[in-house]
């Protein structure tokens, strides 16, 4: 897939100049530059995946040659073990990327998965007004507009009603 955020390529040319210097030592001592090399994604604890676009992000701007497959899509649970994804391309790429890649991949899927199970752990919270007039309150914030889904936030979680 591909996607155009300038402000993200920007952060991560960043972040790879910073990571990578003149570059990997042993890279470039003893793999050809012409190499191609493949690498599998394995959860090494269950959660919620997200961080696709920003690793995939990183492997293309090293090279253009690369090729991102994923193998389960952004926001699905996935148990320990499981394969997240493939990739192919220049071997000195695919090392290059591999430890931002990794990172951005795992406190982003772990910034979900701790949202998930905050969601999870809290009491069914959506208010389900019988009288649209009475108040209601978004989290700091009371309001006596009619109680419609369309207004309700994306998260139900903080939805009281007046007492």
């Amino acid at each position: 897939m591909t996607f155009s955020f300038p402000a993200l390529d920007d952060r991560l040319r960043l972040a790879l100049a910073e990571d990578l210097g003149r570059g990997d030592a042993t890279t470039l001592a003893t793999i050809a530059p012409s190499a191609q090399g493949r690498a599998e994604l394995l959860l090494k604890s269950p959660g919620v995946i997200s961080g696709h676009v920003a690793a995939e992000r990183v492997w293309t701007l090293l090279s253009p040659e690369m090729g991102v497959r994923w193998l389960a899509p952004e926001g699905q649970w996935l148990e320990a073990g499981a394969r997240l994804g493939e990739i192919r391309g220049p071997l000195h790429a695919l090392l290059a990327g591999e430890r931002l890649a990794l990172n951005l991949l795992q406190r982003l899927s772990g910034v979900a998965s701790v949202t998930h199970a905050h969601v999870q752990a809290w009491p069914v919270a959506v208010s389900v007004c019988s009288t649209p007039a009475r108040p209601i309150r978004c989290g700091a914030t009371w309001t006596n507009r009619p109680c419609d889904m369309a207004a309700a936030p994306t998260t139900a979680a903080g939805w009281t009603t007046a007492s």
